[in-house]
């Protein structure tokens, strides 16, 4: 389900492309501690997500695969985690089976996990401090205390105050089952310690201007105002996980037969998981979809209760069904993505003269444009063009717009995708 065409199509705008870009540059300037993007200090991210994409760059090349593996891998590493959860947690497999399943079927889930960005190994590092809990809280001072310590690194280290929700997941949880002993656990303190070496590094290199920049800009942020225009209303994560199809109807047809279970420990988990994640995405001011995306295995969990409730035979038609409904979308519909960036991969090979920034009339600076051109873009207005042309030595520009701006000793090296890649011939 997600290695079959994974590197088909290009990286898309903004994630992708850009994640993409900080990696290469990583690779380029062998600084594994501060990123970079278009070589300027890349805060807006902990680094751990890029470090992924870059050691598989250097495993297996630039491509559009190698930077999508991680993702992938995770999101596997997602659904198996899932199944161990469910065996604790119901103890037995057939319910840990069906919200393996459901998971691995629900469409949002699935996209992200297909794709260069960092809500898959988010969902991984989330779910699995949700298992390392349930068995911290099986024996006193459990050991697992550090797996969990460990989880929430890993969540923070991916994208950072998250893991402030991952926490709230298990203290709701805690609360409501009145057995809270595996948040005391004094293993939890040296696993979460390991973050601390990145930051001091950073704040030690670049001090105020880290600090205000990673946790000021996009953290506290992108919670309290809105950024880059990403914004809805306080039910838009209800419309997105529509889009999981047949088990967002199933979900609200299980709704009666979930509050009758509500005193079950696997409903309390579900419940917790999924409302603590979607709540606190909702009342944020910056909206995306895919911010939600660590709450799709507890929808799963609690799906997968239910179907259990039901006949031996019928549930596993329901995913099986699913199943290879999606499997036969892949093929044409993972390039969901595709029109927010035309497919700049005929350009990559292209040898400029100089190494001079490309002149463009696109409206922002394209992270796309920047990963498969390798260079910087400027921005520029169709009026401004021909006078810019006069000091730069390429220009992209689409079909309508070639035929309607005429440029001095414009040569044309490539044209793909409604684009056209010009030069001039006599710098």
């Amino acid at each position: 389900m997600f290695g079959l065409l994974l590197g088909r199509e290009s990286l898309y705008d903004w994630d992708e492309a850009w994640y993409g870009q900080v990696a290469k540059e990583l690779l380029r300037g062998g600084d594994w501690l501060t990123l970079h993007w278009r070589g300027i200090p890349f805060f807006d991210k902990p680094p751990l997500g890029i470090w992924a994409i870059a050691l598989s760059f250097r495993t297996f090349g630039q491509n559009e695969w190698a930077a999508r593996l991680p993702s992938a891998l995770c999101s596997v590493l997602t659904v198996l985690v899932l199944f161990r959860i469910g065996k604790r947690i119901f103890g037995k497999e057939r319910p840990a089976l069906f919200s393996a399943l459901v998971l691995l079927t629900t469409l949002p889930f699935v996209k992200a996990g297909r794709m260069a960005m960092l809500d898959g190994p988010l969902a991984f590092a989330f779910t699995l401090g949700i298992w390392t809990f349930l068995e911290a809280r099986e024996k006193e001072n459990s050991p697992w205390g550090l797996g969990l310590g460990l989880s929430f690194a890993l969540v923070w280290m991916i994208k950072g105050p998250v893991a402030i929700l991952l926490a709230l997941t298990l203290l709701a949880f805690s609360l409501w089952e009145r057995n809270g002993k595996a948040l005391k656990s004094p293993w939890i303190l040296p696993g979460l310690l390991l973050v601390l070496p990145w930051y001091l590094a950073e704040w030690s290199r670049h001090g105020q201007a880290f600090l205000q920049s990673h946790f000021g800009i996009h953290m506290l942020g992108r919670a309290a105002t809105v950024l880059d225009a990403h914004q809805g209303p306080p039910w838009y994560y209800l419309g997105h996980i529509a889009l999981a199809g047949p088990w967002f109807v199933l979900f609200l047809c299980a709704l009666p037969f979930l509050w009758k279970k509500r005193k079950e420990t696997w409903v309390r988990l579900g419940v917790c998981w999924a409302g603590v994640v979607g709540l606190a995405f909702s009342l944020a001011a910056t909206k995306l979809p895919w911010y939600v995306v660590p709450a799709y295995p507890g929808l799963a969990l609690l799906l997968g209760g239910f179907l259990d409730s039901f006949g031996k035979k019928r549930p596993y038609f329901a995913l099986t069904a699913s199943y290879l409904l999606l499997l036969g979308l892949i093929g044409h519909s993972l390039h969901w993505e595709a029109r927010y960036a035309p497919d700049l991969r005929p350009f990559s090979k292209v040898q400029l003269k100089q190494s001079t920034g490309i002149l463009s009339l696109s409206k922002t600076i394209r992270p796309a444009f920047i990963y498969y051109l390798d260079r910087p873009e400027l921005l520029t207005t169709p009026e401004e063009l021909p006078e810019q042309w006069q000091k730069k030595s390429a220009a992209l520009l689409s079909d309508v717009e070639k035929k309607t701006i005429f440029l001095k000793g414009a040569k044309e090296l490539k044209a793909a995708n409604g684009l056209v890649l010009l030069e001039k011939q006599n710098p």
